[in-house]
């Protein structure tokens, strides 16, 4: 109930501030446009929201018996009616986000749920069969829909041009050209602007951050070595999760299924953004894997586990490791953000740092355009020659190592100009 009002909340507050207001109020960044800050996590956001609270206003139709022998039917009834409204408005926030991923997650994560509920549920076998074969016929026909109103939906997320695809598509076939090279072990996880550039088909009005698919993101930094350990944990999860699914009471079917159906929906909007790289939609993700694994679905099977030292302290060990390159591109981009508005002296000085901390292009390029601009300042020939040097040598050691940069290449011969 908490995840679902957290949701609502969200979609109510971008309702009332429809220009993105909020984001500028609370984290002071200018340019947000639309309602959320990112339209393809706040679908995917208030989908698992929507999902989660669609369980719990389902469950609570069986506690009508209670409230009937306390003869409080009314307060049952507009119980029902909160429920009703809450996953209405999460469901309506998910398509006004006019993310066609969240769309599309809100949608299988309702029939995930649904034949779920209908095949576990119901005690009867014919029962069951005449469930599913509504769910599916259900599920087929609002996919035939989809198929036919492409053209529709993709003119509603604003969407027509077919740009977002074809860039998407040139990305994936650049991730997999680069991971035929280091299939074993991958990039690195983190690594991924630094190595994706030279692979791309055209260039980026900006440097590439994430894949927009975090399961081959992960399978690109992990290599197959380190992601099949991960898809068979989470098969073994799965697995596991169904098997308990079917032992619950009736009550606690109908949760569970609706937390396992959350996450169907974050591994489904994992495939066509990057979701779990989002603070917001990550941390949601990890509570729902919480909901998941609590002691009140298998309280009759706990078991207790006591691991040693040495297995704890490599547990943690590789849980710093691996945040290791996130922290320094975290560190490299608030040293951005900070030098933005400094003299071009400290400028330099700022960007340096950042360069240090976290060696993308991008950063080679503030820092080049920072000794440009400090040059520009200043009156003495032979430093504005050393300043123009530093700039070149900069934008000549990152072209080596990315040489389709475009942005870098003027870099190197405005001051080839200049010199």
């Amino acid at each position: 109930m908490a995840v679902g009002l957290c949701g609502l909340a969200v979609a109510l507050c971008a309702l009332c501030l429809p220009d993105g207001e909020y984001i500028r109020l609370l984290v002071g960044i200018r340019g947000g446009m639309g309602p959320f800050f990112n339209r393809n996590h706040a679908g995917i956001f208030l989908a698992m929201c929507a999902v989660v609270s669609l369980g719990y206003g389902v469950a609570s139709f069986l506690d009508y018996a209670r409230f009937a022998a306390e003869h409080r039917k009314n307060q049952f009834f507009w119980r029902q009616v909160f429920f009703a409204v809450m996953f209405i408005s999460l469901v309506l926030g998910v398509v006004f986000t006019r993310s066609r991923g969240g769309m599309l997650a809100v949608l299988t994560g309702i029939f995930g749920y649904t034949f779920l509920c209908v095949s576990l549920v119901p005690y009867r076998w014919k029962t069951r069969l005449k469930g599913l074969l509504i769910t599916f016929t259900v599920f087929l026909l609002c996919s035939g829909w989809i198929l036919t109103h492409t053209q529709q939906i993709n003119a509603f997320a604003h969407r027509a041009s077919g740009t977002s695809e074809e860039t998407r598509k040139m990305l994936y076939r650049a991730g997999w050209t680069l991971l035929k090279e280091r299939p074993v072990w991958g990039i690195g996880v983190g690594a991924l602007p630094v190595a994706i550039t030279p692979y791309m088909e055209w260039q980026l009005p900006s440097y590439v951050e994430r894949l927009h698919c975090d399961w081959l993101e992960l399978l690109l930094g992990l290599g197959w070595g380190g992601f099949l350990p991960l898809a068979g944990g989470v098969l073994w999860f799965g697995v596991m999760a169904l098997a308990r699914l079917k032992k619950l009471r009736t009550r606690k079917k109908f949760l569970f299924a609706s937390v396992l159906s959350a996450l169907l929906v974050m591994g489904v909007g994992c495939l066509v953004d990057f979701d779990l790289f989002i603070p917001a939609t990550g941390i949601l993700f990890f509570l729902i894997i919480g909901m998941a694994c609590s002691a009140s679905y298998d309280k009759e099977h706990l078991q207790g586990y006591s691991l040693s030292p040495v297995c704890l302290g490599g547990i943690l060990l590789l849980a710093l490791s691996s945040c290791y390159v996130p922290l320094q591109k975290t560190i490299a981009w608030r040293l951005h953000l900070f030098g933005r508005g400094l003299l071009p002296q400290r400028q330099v000085q700022i960007y340096a740092q950042a360069l240090q901390h976290y060696p993308a292009p991008r950063y080679a390029l503030y820092l080049g355009n920072a000794y440009i601009k400090q040059s520009l300042q200043t009156q003495e020939p032979s430093e504005r020659a050393a300043l123009l040097l530093q700039a070149n040598k900069v934008a000549a050691a990152y072209l080596e190592k990315f040489p389709k940069e475009k942005e870098l290449s003027r870099l190197y011969l405005s001051t080839l100009t200049q010199k």
